[in-house]
């Protein structure tokens, strides 16, 4: 499976944004390498998955705190599709502690999310915050 690279499509203009970004394609990345490993280690793919976890909280936090102070009208959704996307990734961690071979299954997923989640959800918020009069 290749890696995700970045390019500009993903770039939302708000520099905090863009690097937590940058990092979660990063964490997608490391799983795609311990992925294509011949000697597959569970424990590598769910130390990766609990960083995912971690830093996915993180940078959710970080952007509702911006969709909140520019009083985003679609903030609670964007939240809904958030908690989804943990409650998603718990799903494919609790397998892969019961020894189920999820890689391939997850990081479909997560190529996907990561992509439909910058290019879609989040170019909404931005958008609101380019065309929205006194917000900028």
């Amino acid at each position: 499976m290749e890696a995700i690279e970045w390019n500009d499509v993903y770039k939302t203009g708000i520099e905090v944004i863009d690097y937590q970004h940058k990092r979660l394609i990063q964490i997608i990345n490391d799983l795609i390498e311990i992925h294509e490993k011949e000697d597959l280690r569970v424990d590598l793919i769910d130390f990766v998955l609990d960083e995912l976890i971690l830093y996915t909280k993180y940078h959710f936090e970080k952007e509702e705190i911006i969709m909140s102070e520019i009083k985003y009208d679609q903030l609670d959704t964007h939240k809904d599709g958030h908690g989804k996307f943990v409650e998603m990734i718990n799903n494919f961690k609790e397998r892969t502690v019961s020894s189920d071979d999820i890689t391939s299954e997850l990081l479909h997923y997560l190529k996907n999310w990561i992509t439909f989640h910058i290019e879609v959800e989040d170019k909404k918020y931005v958008d609101y915050i380019m065309y929205s009069p006194g917000i900028v």
